[in-house]
């Protein structure tokens, strides 16, 4: 089980994982048996490329569909950045590692397409 989140790609490395932890929080806010899984025995966290803001949204789209129970975004404020949405996440339960990859890889074709 390990939670993914995609973040913009033109902040820097360290705000990448600001961004990152903005999501895991509020994930963790209201988390299911799966948040509270990965909270309790595993702990992963895979920081991802997710693009600009738009290719952001389309992530964001794309994951909400995808029936991910424990997904969260992220916008700055106005008088931070202009309200840019920074990061989008999820926690996955692995049941076997085909069955992620499988789905990944529909995923990131779903975002690519629509991109």
């Amino acid at each position: 089980m390990k939670c993914y989140v995609f973040v913009h790609s033109h902040l820097s490395s360290i705000q990448q994982g600001i961004q990152a932890a903005h999501v895991v929080a509020r994930i963790c806010r209201e988390p299911n048996q799966d948040a509270l899984d990965w909270m309790d025995s595993h702990e992963t966290l895979v920081i991802l490329e997710g693009g600009n803001s738009e290719e952001l949204s389309t992530w964001n789209d794309r994951i909400r569909k995808s029936g991910f129970y424990d997904y969260a975004t992220f916008r700055e404020d106005e008088e931070t950045i202009d309200k840019l949405f920074t990061a989008v996440g999820f926690i996955y339960p692995d049941f076997t590692k085909n069955f992620w990859q499988k789905n990944l890889m529909k995923l990131i074709e779903d975002v690519r397409l629509a991109s």
